[in-house]
């Protein structure tokens, strides 16, 4: 894996989205000053402890050495206990051993091998809503991982001789992205194998058998007759040509005589035409599909009618992506009817994103079949009663002031801990908007960016977030405020008992100077200062010593380079 020359597959794409969430906490099992262990605060130059690792254990040293080469994996995977088989292939994914991986893959003890067994979870740290460092360096390991893994196993299934070394006969690849390149491989692969098949057929009823032909034969009846291989991923599909290899490949899963059976647990699909989307939805399972998104499809209003009935019979669906389409609901009524059943069926829905799409005045009518009855147990809800959302992303919806009073009074309000409002004006709802903010306690991830700020609304806004006792991620960058606004803002924030990140814009003294020299010297001022601040009302609020830390992310100007300032009192 090491010498493959895998391009950056982050960069077409963001999967910061309703598909991949980043890991909640339970505050309920823990004590609100004590922080996250596992979240290590690092600074964006220093790129030498980005992978900073605790001591290893002997265990940990002496796998890292077995697998550093595929012969010494190969040999030692005979005689060690098949427990550190485990050890050894979690290692290999995480050195990038290629050969390595498909060796232990070869041998694999177990019936099953599911990688999120082996690495960490995906967006585990705040980092990756504002460090593409960390994020790109996240999904590329991913994504490598997958790789090896699906190359493997397509090895394995391609030479019979191997099939009686080892006992693994499913790999599970969820929460983690196969990308639209191992898609296609996957799918050929399977289209080979029926093509072959067919051919070998055609071929026993034209040709008498040999001797030899009747060993074949029995070799190849042996194979079929075993359980096929089971392969279960979260694809990403980038394309017409993709998504029809797909829906081909998916076809012949289904046969009794597939050598493997292809599962698709959350699927990311983007620039495919409306009628391709409904008839690839007609072939994936609707047990196992739990995530869809469907960004940049151009989907229109028609379009989305035309996939309502299929969506809507994803009856286990939990997250769902209509971002970045043409769906205008404001002005289509009927449309938005079908909208709004389509995600009353969806019972388990928690995920819910919307943005770019025109739903302002919509969300009463969209969401209110979505509310679930609030209990204080989440155990007493019935499997087949709607569950309220955990995380909506409205950003450029063009929202209004009802959109703003539905949030604050419906159920949603209590469950939801990622809220999106950017780029909507939402200046001129102040009081509604504050009203939100007093209303969804439970928010741990705030997103506000881009919304007509100025210093008159700042600190009534400041104010508000700070009775969000929960929140550890704000956004606040696009904004033209004062200095005086900016630092009067402070206090409030540093009582914030969870607070681990604020994005900001620098103010607008900033900018009041055509000189770059001047303007480069009061940006170091107003950091200076804004560090001087936090160290001052950190230490004075209730803070655990330990959790008294706040990294500042600032923004040179409305979507430009982010200058990070990591602030550690």
């Amino acid at each position: 894996m090491t010498n493959t020359n895998i391009g950056d597959f982050s960069a077409p794409f963001r999967w910061k989205g309703a598909l991949f969430r980043i890991q909640y906490r339970n505050y309920d099992a823990e004590d609100p000053t004590i922080p996250n262990q596992t979240d290590v605060t690092v600074r964006k130059t220093d790129l030498s402890i980005l992978s900073f690792e605790s001591f290893p254990t002997l265990k940990e040293c002496c796998c890292k050495v077995l697998v550093s080469d595929a012969l010494l994996a190969k040999y030692a995977s005979s005689l060690l206990p098949s427990e550190l088989h485990y050890h050894m292939m979690k290692k290999a994914l995480e050195k990038k051993r290629d050969r390595s991986v498909n060796v232990l893959l070869q041998v694999w003890p177990a019936v099953s091998l599911t990688l999120r067994t082996l690495l960490p979870q995906l967006f585990c740290t705040s980092s990756v809503l504002y460090d593409d460092l960390v994020y790109r360096s996240q999904i590329q390991h991913a994504i490598l991982c997958t790789t090896s893994l699906v190359r493997s196993l397509m090895c394995i299934i391609e030479h019979p001789d191997i099939l009686s070394v080892g006992k693994l006969k499913m790999l599970d690849l969820r929460c983690f992205p196969t990308v639209d390149l191992m898609v296609q491989y996957i799918s050929r692969f399977l289209l080979s194998k029926t093509t072959n098949s067919s051919f070998s057929t055609s071929r026993k009823r034209h040709r008498s058998p040999s001797p030899t032909s009747f060993a074949q034969n029995r070799n190849l009846d042996k194979v079929s007759r075993s359980e096929p291989f089971i392969l279960s991923i979260d694809a990403v599909v980038r394309g017409s040509e993709t998504c029809n290899l797909l829906c081909k490949a998916l076809s012949i899963s289904k046969s009794s005589h597939s050598p493997l059976k292809l599962q698709i647990n959350q699927l990311d699909v983007s620039n495919v035409r409306d009628k391709e989307l409904e008839a690839l939805l007609k072939h994936i399972d609707h047990e196992n599909l739990t995530g869809l998104s469907l960004q940049y499809n151009s989907l229109l209003p028609s379009g989305i009618s035309i996939l309502a009935p299929q969506i809507s019979s994803l009856k286990n669906l939990s997250a769902l992506d209509l971002s970045c389409n043409i769906i205008n609901l404001t002005e289509n009524p009927d449309v938005r009817d079908v909208v709004s059943g389509m995600l009353s069926s969806m019972h388990n829905l928690k995920r819910l994103d919307f943005s770019n799409n025109r739903v302002g005045n919509c969300l009463r009518e969209l969401l209110s079949t979505k509310e679930g009855k609030f209990t204080a147990s989440s155990s007493n809800r019935s499997t087949d009663s709607p569950q309220s959302l955990e995380y909506l992303k409205l950003s450029a919806c063009r929202l209004t002031q009802s959109d703003l009073l539905y949030i604050s009074t419906s159920n949603h309000r209590f469950t939801l801990r990622e809220l999106d409002l950017g780029e909507n004006v939402l200046f001129i709802y102040m009081s509604s908007l504050v009203q939100l903010l007093h209303a969804t306690k439970n928010l741990e991830v705030l997103e506000l960016e881009g919304c007509g700020f100025k210093d008159d609304h700042f600190l009534p806004l400041i104010k508000a977030i700070s009775s969000l006792k929960k929140l550890w991620y704000l956004n606040l960058a696009g904004h033209e405020v004062t200095t005086k606004e900016l630092y009067g803002s402070i206090p409030l924030l540093a009582a914030l008992p969870h607070l681990e990140c604020v994005r900001i814009t620098y103010p607008n003294e900033c900018y009041d100077s055509s000189d770059q020299e001047i303007c480069v010297n009061m940006k170091a001022s107003v950091e200076t200062k804004l560090k001087e601040l936090f160290s001052k009302n950190l230490y004075s609020s209730h803070r655990n010593p330990m959790s008294r830390m706040v990294r500042i992310v600032w923004t040179d100007d409305y979507y430009q380079e982010i200058l990070q300032v990591v602030f550690i009192p």
